[in-house]
């Protein structure tokens, strides 16, 4: 399963984030920890994208916990969140 990951898009990534840590999130926020893993922007995660990912959120300074929140919450990524963005991920 693992193998599939950066491969078969945020669907099997949100199923295993669900199954592994027990995540229990709204469709639009598991998007959103998806795009904060892909940093190329291209749609998959690859091995390395999800070996860092995966190291800032189990592992992660608190720096880089919250850089890594600031990317979910930032949707159109123009470096703020604004109120509508912070209410649409509540």
């Amino acid at each position: 399963m693992v193998s599939s990951i950066w491969t078969s898009g945020s669907l099997v990534c949100r199923e295993l984030l669900h199954n592994t840590f027990d995540l229990v999130t709204e469709e639009i926020l598991m998007e959103r920890i998806f795009c904060a893993f892909d940093r190329l922007c291209d749609g998959v995660i690859h091995l390395d994208e999800w070996v860092l990912g995966l190291s800032c959120f189990l592992r992660g300074t608190n720096e880089e916990l919250i850089k890594f929140t600031f990317l979910i919450y930032d949707l159109n990524n123009d470096g703020f969140i604004t109120r509508e963005e912070m209410f649409q991920l509540l």
